[in-house]
């Protein structure tokens, strides 16, 4: 599988008593989104105050808020207020809010929708031939909804949250908090993972899990590679290992990126998490997470594709009758 970008972890931490906007409002039924083609990140187009379609990623690694990138926000003629910092393994970033009156998701009407406004990096932006990203949907969407992502389908599903597993899902458990956290085990040692739908590597784990792992000693050094972040880029070293455990599941060779430091002067993760696990590893599935129930749903697909993206050339979304 090539070495992808990424965008990695980023936390809102909101400042001087900021108030949440409107929660969103609870499913009737499903509503299905189509997933954008030929790209390495799960897209989803919304309208924004009834302008649009814009490109958004959709974003479990983005605790609390959602996010809008300054030229959309300045397009829209958004009002800031308040301030934030916000956190990734690259660094920090200084953030506003901004309240959109109506964000539509397909069937779904997001309405007073309270949302981080960043200058975010280029290189997570900036797409040849195609619309710039506007934004992230982040932890409330999460929250709110159960999340299916099925990209041989090429679609994002919404579905009211709690409902029937598939009879051939493998279940894991999510951890609370912050960010959904789930235990795998890489080459047979356990680790604590926040699912990150905004990172499109494998896996990617602190110096100090690699170490504990084993996995230096066993791999070597790695290669070196640059990933992008919200805060800009940053260096880890890649390993190829020989084998990641989803529960009774596991993929062969896999690779983890081992973060060595950040410019956060830790690893900026909540306590106990030993990293993330990114849209490489989670779509060679059928995956739904489910928050307030606590569950991960993996179904494997039909034919393991270790270069799935390549194989997705030239689909089309697929919707239900």
């Amino acid at each position: 599988m090539g070495r992808f970008l990424a965008f990695l972890l980023l936390l809102i931490l909101p400042a001087c008593g900021e108030m949440p906007g409107q929660s969103p409002p609870e499913l009737a039924e499903p509503v299905v989104l189509p997933l954008e083609r030929n790209t390495r990140e799960l897209v989803v187009p919304a309208r924004i105050n009834g302008l649009g379609p814009f490109p958004l990623v959709l974003d479990s690694g983005l605790s609390g808020t959602h996010l809008l990138a300054e030229p959309v926000a300045d397009r829209l003629g958004l009002r800031r207020s308040g301030f934030a910092v916000g956190a990734s393994w690259g660094g920090f970033s200084l953030a506003r809010f901004a309240t959109v009156n109506r964000m539509n998701l397909g069937a779904l009407t997001l309405r007073d929708t309270r949302m981080a406004v960043m200058d975010l990096p280029a290189g997570v932006t900036r797409r040849a031939g195609r619309p710039d990203i506007a934004g992230l949907l982040g932890g409330p969407l999460f929250q709110a909804y159960a999340v299916t992502v099925d990209v041989l389908a090429g679609t994002v599903t919404l579905s009211p949250p709690g409902g029937p597993a598939p009879a051939d899902a493998e279940i894991l458990p999510l951890s609370g908090g912050e960010l959904p956290g789930v235990t795998l085990a890489i080459d047979g040692g356990p680790v604590i993972l926040a699912v990150d739908t905004g990172a499109t590597s494998d896996i990617t784990i602190t110096e100090e899990a690699a170490r504990r792992l084993g996995l230096t000693a066993r791999y070597g050094p790695g290669r070196r590679a640059e990933v992008t972040t919200a805060a800009g880029p940053l260096e880890v070293a890649t390993l190829s290992v020989e084998r990641v455990e989803l529960g009774r599941l596991a993929i062969s060779h896999v690779e983890v990126d081992v973060l060595e430091g950040s410019l956060l002067g830790g690893d900026g993760l909540p306590a106990g998490v030993d990293g993330v696990v990114g849209l490489g590893l989670l779509t060679q599935f059928r995956f739904t997470i489910d928050v307030s129930s606590g569950t991960l749903a993996l179904v494997p697909l039909a034919r393991h594709d270790l270069d799935f993206w390549e194989a997705l050339k030239g689909r089309r979304a697929a919707y239900p009758p």
